[in-house]
């Protein structure tokens, strides 16, 4: 590291991640890119994940034990240490290529006056199969400037394990909000694209686990998400983009919630404004808890043999 400056802080939540650490810090140690330094919070893991990080003999590794305070608080510690001027955030249970810090650090050398960078995300399915995301825009090979709102309708542009985020805008920011527990990340997307575009690589250089254990993202606390879009509200009355946004996030909760048995697609119906969907959405609204079920295993069945279909 240069004048003991690292170029990336390197920020991991840990939670009881045992059995997926050591892959993932391999896949940072491994990286093309080596000007980092790596800080792990653990947030009070109860199995032998600092067992893990222990075997690991590197000096670029920073282990910061706190009791539990959940994935925001963890995060934000992780920046709080950092001496880089840039975050690069990995979830412990998710994976990088060689390459990640590489073409981002490229990309931050094209666009110095910009704050918030990612690449495209790719995602390993349950049988180990990755499928690279598909995303509303063209695809180009050069590296592109784009609206978060606009840009993110079949897929989201930006995700926890691929973000590159200048500290002292993230600080601006006021970190990831420690009060929500499912869909802080998607609170703090949100606040982002508000003020800053984002730099998109098309190459995949990450990789995110759906499967694992212990992912928040499977936690059904649908009222919770629920409201954490409604608190927005108000600035989307301005901002087309952002009412599209927010009303394609409440038909997700809308379609799982009612998947699940849970009520609350009662609550999302009322709040979208059907103008911002598609008649095929529309159409799905209608359909039975069953006849959903019914079409979402179809569905995996589907990419599981490598055919894609969307309801976007």
């Amino acid at each position: 590291m240069e004048g003991n400056t690292p170029f990336f802080s390197v920020v991991i939540p840990l939670y009881n991640k045992g059995n997926y650490i050591t892959t993932c810090l391999d896949s940072v140690l491994n990286q093309d890119f080596s000007n980092f330094e790596i800080i792990i919070v653990d947030d009070g893991s109860t199995d032998d994940s600092i067992n893990e990080i222990k075997k690991f003999d590197d000096e670029r590794i920073i282990i910061e034990q706190q009791e539990n305070k959940g994935a925001a608080a963890a995060r934000n510690k992780g920046v709080e240490i950092a001496k880089a001027k840039w975050i690069a955030f990995l979830d412990a249970d998710d994976l990088w290529l060689e390459n990640h810090l590489a073409e981002l650090f490229l990309a931050i050398q094209k666009f110095p006056k910009e704050s918030v960078f990612t690449s495209r995300l790719g995602i390993i399915r349950q049988h180990k199969q990755i499928d690279l995301a598909q995303y509303n825009f063209k695809l180009k090979s050069e590296t592109q400037l784009l609206s978060y709102f606009e840009n993110s309708i079949k897929s989201d542009l930006l995700n926890t394990s691929g973000i590159v985020i200048e500290k002292a805008f993230f600080k601006k920011l006021n970190g990831f909000d420690e009060q929500i527990y499912s869909g802080q990340d998607t609170d703090l997307f949100i606040r982002i694209g508000l003020e800053k575009k984002i730099v998109f690589s098309s190459k995949n250089t990450f990789l995110y686990c759906e499967y694992s254990e212990n992912n928040i993202s499977k936690t059904p606390r649908f009222k919770e998400r629920l409201a954490l879009l409604d608190a927005y509200q108000l600035k989307a009355e301005n901002n087309p983009a952002l009412e599209k946004y927010l009303d394609l996030n409440r038909f997700s909760i809308y379609l799982r919630s009612k998947m699940y048995g849970d009520d609350t697609w009662k609550q999302a119906k009322q709040k979208i404004n059907k103008k911002n969907l598609t008649k095929k959405q529309l159409g799905l609204m209608l359909l039975p808890k069953l006849m959903l079920q019914n079409l979402k295993y179809i569905q995996l069945k589907l990419s599981s043999l490598g055919i894609k279909k969307s309801v976007f």
